[in-house]
């Protein structure tokens, strides 16, 4: 059976890594030992030109080679003793049961000592802010065809609606891929009740967190060495003005420590699962010209205006940009924002005038058929 096509990618780079211990000086013993275990067509075919003798060892071997021809380069081998710790740290990391959770804590301090070490020498702070570190061959976006386009043609403005009822936002406005704002969706919120409820209560969550991830961080204000923690203390200067920043809670704690200062809206029924993300919007007198670009990974993305407003542009993706329009609004204080992703693009601007604060959550549409 021939080999599928998704993994020619991944066997092309096996296969240059393959050329490089050549040059190197290994031995056909030692890459065979490293490599017959992958069993890729390619890489066994090429395996067959060098060989069949060595059993065992390959992977020790290959690390003393390795070793000396870096001796004297210092940062190389701890590069490659972070490489060896992070890729047995994502493995632990990936394994499941009440078994591995001491043994993943330790493996993933480790990582994070390993990177702090080799930052110096590697910048990584851009691959630690975005989604996906490796692309996934077999990972299949939904497809959007032209009978999507079509759902959009007519429109031309964002719906403004209140008091509507859950078979109505399903039947005429998510199903035919119509973003819509409700006005009054947020009415009942405890946060929407009180005048206390600031920056303070959503930067506090962080600064009290020893540990902890972000994804997507996305601002005007310089971040020193990733620093998240940093960054947000400088929130309180009075001398920082002029700012946005925002950012997704990819991480489940995080997550779910935000999510307690929002509930579903009374229009999304309650067997429809808001994901394991969400994100925050804070603005501070920041006069933006640059629309900025909130991308989900789900089915839905709600956009929830807790103070202040946001200018929201709505873009049809490239499948679509020659049958539907650009769509613009204005989100207030109060008001939630509905936008489908297969078909439109969500970006905003903050507010020009005063503080701006927006939590954004997603959901998992069964279908849009």
């Amino acid at each position: 059976m021939s080999p599928s096509p998704k993994l020619e990618p991944i066997e092309s780079e096996i296969l240059k890594i393959f050329e490089d211990c050549k040059s190197r000086g290994m031995s056909k013993e030692e890459i065979r030992d490293v490599f017959a275990p992958l069993g890729l067509p390619k890489v066994v075919n090429r395996l067959s030109e060098v060989g069949k003798k060595g059993q065992g060892h390959g992977v020790a071997m290959m690390t003393t080679v390795l070793k000396e021809k870096v001796k004297g380069h210092a940062w190389v081998k701890s590069l490659l003793i972070f490489l060896t710790v992070f890729a047995v740290g994502g493995v632990i990391a990936a394994r499941n049961g009440e078994e591995m959770k001491t043994l993943r804590f330790h493996v993933l301090a480790v990582v994070r000592m390993a990177l702090i070490k080799i930052l110096p020498y590697w910048n990584w702070t851009d691959m630690y802010y975005t989604r996906c570190m490796v692309r996934n061959p077999f990972f299949e976006a939904p497809n959007l065809n032209l009978d999507d386009c079509n759902l959009c043609e007519s429109l031309d403005e964002i719906a403004r609606m209140a008091n509507v009822s859950q078979t109505l936002v399903n039947e005429e406005f998510i199903r035919r891929e119509k973003p819509f704002i409700i006005t009054d969706g947020m009415d009942d919120w405890d946060i929407m009740m009180t005048d206390q409820f600031w920056f303070d209560n959503i930067t506090e969550i962080y600064l009290r967190q020893a540990n902890f991830q972000v994804c997507n961080v996305n601002t005007n204000l310089r971040i020193s060495n990733g620093d998240f923690t940093r960054l947000l203390k400088r929130l309180y200067n009075p001398r920082t003005q002029g700012w946005f920043i925002h950012w997704e809670n990819c991480q489940k704690d995080m997550a779910k420590s935000v999510r307690q200062y929002y509930r579903r809206p009374y229009f999304i029924s309650d067997s429809l699962d808001f994901t394991g993300s969400n994100w925050v919007l804070m603005s501070s007198d920041f006069n933006g010209r640059v629309y900025k670009k909130i991308e989900g990974t789900d089915s839905l993305m709600l956009l929830h205006q807790v103070r202040g407003s946001n200018h929201v542009r709505i873009s049809p993706r490239e499948a679509c940009r020659g049958h539907c329009p650009e769509l613009l609004g204005t989100l207030n204080e109060g008001e939630i924002l509905v936008v489908t992703n297969l078909v439109w693009i969500l970006e905003y601007i903050p507010g020009e005038f005063g503080d701006n604060l927006a939590l954004a959550s997603e959901v998992a549409w069964p279908s849009m058929e």
